[in-house]
């Protein structure tokens, strides 16, 4: 039996907060923090190492190798049924990863095993239909991933596409290839544009890949980045603009240079990368999201579009962008947040200071702020956090998702945030307006959750 990536993402963080342990944190950015309240259910096993989140449903990796699911749209139970708390669907496992149409886990002998729509045969079972339940679909594999496209009709078959590493390094893919079923060219890239029900090969010798909207980055032995991708629209924020140009598409893997050694993430124009010492600096879009172009601000307190980085929290461990929301982990495990949530009702903003503290708000047509709320640390309208909060502490991973409706808006957006004790918290959206008996967070309810909730219990 071996143990293979067992939750790598979760260990490396749990390493670096270790060695971090001792380094100040600043308390000078308007910092708000609460006591968290517990509301856990114990029947969820021992302590979480990883949790992974699609837009309807959360996988849970325990310590002990079961895998535990929750939400709507067949977590892999056998069933379509709704799960409001965490179930144990699997055991013997130590890779998993929610998807949006299909999910996978990786069992301690390199067995892959996947679920779910299996959509343009994403599932890679040489099939188009359906598995409500775990099917086996190829051994030796060490990694598996997909694109992290929020569900929506206009997405169509951009994350239908599946890749696993072996324990030779081969690169394999599967899914969709066709550029059909997409707002925008993908492919798989292994030379063609077609749709693969089976796994190809596609590069030798890989160590790492990556997944995108409309192709892939591959991490070869020898320090080798490789880049396919169909026809690419680039949309960058210059000068106050949108400026676009186009990349054509590569349908194999090509050699490209490294990337830029700074951890950086992007979203809808807004840049964010942890430099050498720990700070976190943001620049590019800074304004409230528009449709089609959900994003969240830098959080540097204004809302003043910035060309060159600027500083937002020092002490930083780990950065991600998803939806309107922005997570920072600090080194000392503090977890901080800022952002917006969409409500398709609201077509403008205004701004006021409460307490030291920027805020903006949604307002609505009817000139009220009803029916809004502020994110995670605070209840309103929908409204703009412009400046990090700190939520939580003793943080070693943050997992934020969201699906979004046909029109563009973000609906169900939510987050999952991992503790040293391995207890699971989780905030934000439970269930949506159209569909109320939905059970999202896994705390047992439906009921929307402005603060975090422990839904896995952890470790003594």
């Amino acid at each position: 039996m071996r143990k293979i990536l067992t939750a790598l993402s979760a260990l490396i963080f749990i390493l670096s907060l270790t060695a971090c342990a001792d380094a100040n944190t600043a308390t000078d950015t308007g910092e708000m923090y609460y006591e968290v309240p517990i509301e856990a259910d114990e029947s969820a096993g021992p302590g979480a190492v990883a949790v992974s989140a699609a837009s309807l449903h959360t996988l849970a990796l325990m310590d002990d190798g079961t895998l535990w699911a929750w939400g709507v749209e067949g977590i892999g139970d056998g069933t379509t049924d709704i799960h409001r708390r965490p179930v144990q669907i699997m055991e013997n496992i130590n890779f998993a990863l929610a998807g949006h149409d299909v999910s996978f886990a990786i069992d301690n002998d390199g067995v892959l095993w996947g679920w779910g729509g299996n959509w343009l045969g994403s599932l890679g079972n040489g099939t188009t239909e359906p598995a409500l339940s775990p099917i086996q679909i190829m051994e030796d594999v060490v990694y598996v991933a997909i694109p992290q496209i929020m569900l929506n009709s206009h997405a169509g078959g951009g994350n239908c596409r599946t890749y696993a590493i072996d324990i030779h390094g081969t690169l394999w893919a599967w899914g969709h290839g066709s550029g059909e079923y997409v707002a925008w060219d993908a492919v798989l890239g292994d030379g063609h544009r077609e749709n693969r029900l089976t796994p190809v090969p596609i590069l030798e010798n890989v160590v790492h890949v990556e997944p995108t909207t409309n192709g892939g980055f591959a991490y070869t032995a020898d320090g080798q980045r490789w880049h396919w991708h169909g026809d690419i629209f680039h949309n960058d924020f210059v000068n106050g603009e949108w400026v676009q140009t186009l990349t054509p598409a590569a349908l194999y893997p090509l050699p490209v240079p490294p990337y830029n050694p700074d951890y950086t993430v992007s979203h809808s124009g807004s840049y964010f990368a942890i430099n050498e010492d720990g700070d976190l600096v943001a620049w590019g879009r800074n304004r409230m999201f528009d449709h089609w172009r959900p994003g969240p601000t830098l959080g540097d307190g204004t809302t003043i579009d910035r060309d060159e980085p600027v500083l937002i929290l020092p002490n930083i461990a780990y950065v991600t962008v998803m939806g309107n929301n922005a997570y920072a982990i600090g080194t000392d495990g503090g977890l901080w947040m800022w952002g917006a949530n969409n409500d398709p009702d609201v077509p403008s903003v205004f701004t006021v200071e409460s307490e030291g503290v920027l805020w903006e708000y949604a307002w609505h047509e009817s000139g009220g702020t009803d029916g809004v709320r502020w994110i995670g640390d605070n209840y309103a309208d929908y409204g703009l956090l412009l400046s990090p909060v700190r939520i939580l502490e003793n943080v070693v991973s943050v997992v934020p998702t969201y699906y979004m409706l046909d029109h563009g808006w973000v609906r169900g957006a939510r987050a999952f945030a991992i503790t040293t004790n391995g207890a699971v918290y989780a905030w934000g959206e439970n269930s949506d307006w159209h569909w109320s008996d939905w059970g999202l967070l896994g705390d047992g309810t439906s009921e929307f959750r402005p603060h975090p909730v422990r839904i896995i219990e952890g470790r003594e």
